[in-house]
């Protein structure tokens, strides 16, 4: 009997490939797991119906994928402070909050170029709530 899968899962899959050089580059394919077998086996599509992951020789493993994105609510004054190496900073920002299924809730910013990305937090960035006062030097 296959458990349907709640949380969203992938399975990877190794591609050894040798390029004209004669060097051997590694790429990875993923597929979602629909199902779980009674065992905890990952299912994954096959052609047909569904099969375990593992029945594909070059099968790597699992990992838990994000959770899908169900609303997004604009960023309400909130600011990303990137600190730089050298010491300078500068500050943009939050253009909206992606809200992910599980209730996570992500800023996404925008540079000077109009790229658009999740903020991902490190010792380099800092999400600074509304009304706090940014130093003028930090203001880009």
């Amino acid at each position: 009997m296959l458990i349907p899968a709640t949380i969203p899962f992938v399975a990877l899959f190794k591609h050894d490939r040798t390029d004209a050089k004669g060097e051997t580059r590694t790429a990875y394919s993923r597929m979602p797991v629909v199902a779980w077998d009674e065992g905890g086996y990952p299912y994954v599509p096959g052609k047909h119906s569904l099969v375990p992951a593992n029945s594909y020789s070059n099968f790597e493993g699992i990992h838990q994928d994000d959770a899908p994105v169900v609303a997004a609510i604009p960023g309400g004054d909130w600011q990303v402070k990137w600190s730089n190496e050298d010491g300078s900073a500068y500050v943009e920002p939050v253009l909206a909050w992606i809200i992910d299924s599980d209730g996570g809730a992500k800023p996404i910013s925008s540079d000077s170029d109009g790229i658009v990305d999740v903020v991902r937090t490190s010792n380099t960035v800092e999400l600074i709530c509304p009304g706090r006062p940014i130093p003028a030097e930090e203001t880009s």
